[in-house]
């Protein structure tokens, strides 16, 4: 019985996941249509980056990593999340030479290996 009473919490909280992360997403694009000095570069760059953060913090909280993962990562992602997000709003309007992108590609993928090294060593609950 308390495993079906953890099953029903992990599917309200990854529904939890994808509601905030595609409420985020809206508020971005509406920004993005009603502000003239948001570039659609950047408006892209930051839907792109509210994106992969949901996936990857819903991952993490439907994986079978034990609990203290699954809590711990989200948060982590979260983090990683706001600070792509700032970057994106101010980083330069072309993807040429732009150190702020390449940043953003280095966090996203250590971000990734994050997750899949905390997947691999441990073991679930």
């Amino acid at each position: 019985m308390e495993n079906l009473s953890a099953n029903v919490n992990v599917n309200r909280v990854g529904i939890l996941v994808l509601t905030v992360g595609i409420i985020f997403l809206v508020v971005n694009s509406a920004m993005g249509m009603l502000l003239s000095a948001y570039c659609l570069f950047n408006v892209c760059l930051t839907d792109v980056i509210v994106i992969l953060t949901t996936v990857l913090i819903f991952i993490s909280v439907r994986s079978r990593l034990k609990t203290v993962f699954r809590i711990s990562l989200p948060f982590v992602f979260s983090l990683f999340g706001a600070a792509q997000f700032l970057a994106g709003i101010f980083a330069p309007a072309r993807a040429e030479d732009n150190f702020v992108l390449i940043g953003i590609i280095i966090a996203l993928v250590v971000e990734v290996i994050i997750f899949l090294v905390t997947l691999y060593f441990t073991q679930p609950d």
